[in-house]
């Protein structure tokens, strides 16, 4: 199955099927994160390499680009595992982010000029209204009928238009 999602509309196809999604971070031009000015609230990015170390950075929402499903991955605990449940739908997707250089307290300074590569873009549901940059699928029963339909090796297409 071919899937794609325009980053200025609200719903990912897949096939004929419309899904409603959203992709709503937290970070510096929203003014969402930190949430306050003593809270650390810190993002970190997820590295390609277990070689490469996390770094604070400011998530971004999914990067435009033609991907394909890595994984899919059950999360069947929703009190444990809400912000997942039911289904992850992994891709190798990445995009390069700012680091951030981080104050004593753990807070964020500024951008420090480096870019790192930030991975682990996919599709869910969450209990969540915002993600690090991954999709959310609005409702639970897409996310299921995905889990029927899907399969690791499937085209994903992001663009924005």
């Amino acid at each position: 199955m071919e899937l794609s999602w325009n980053r200025k509309g609200s719903f990912l196809l897949a096939g004929e099927r419309k899904i409603p999604c959203t992709c709503i971070v937290r970070n510096e031009f929203n003014h969402l994160r930190p949430r306050s000015t003593e809270d650390t609230d810190i993002f970190y990015t997820t590295p390609m390499s277990d070689s490469e170390k996390p770094v604070p950075s400011m998530p971004r929402i999914f990067p435009v680009g033609d991907w394909r499903i890595t994984k899919i991955k059950a999360y069947l605990d929703n009190a444990k595992d809400g912000y997942l449940y039911p289904y992850y739908f992994g891709t190798d997707a990445w995009q390069w982010l700012d680091e951030w250089e981080l104050d004593d307290g753990g807070r964020y300074v500024a951008p420090t000029g480096r870019r790192v590569r930030d991975t682990a873009y996919g599709f869910h549901h969450s209990t969540s209204g915002t993600t690090l940059g991954c999709i959310r699928l609005s409702a639970i029963a897409d996310a299921m009928w995905l889990f029927a339909n899907v399969k690791v090796g499937d085209k994903f297409r992001v663009y924005e238009e």
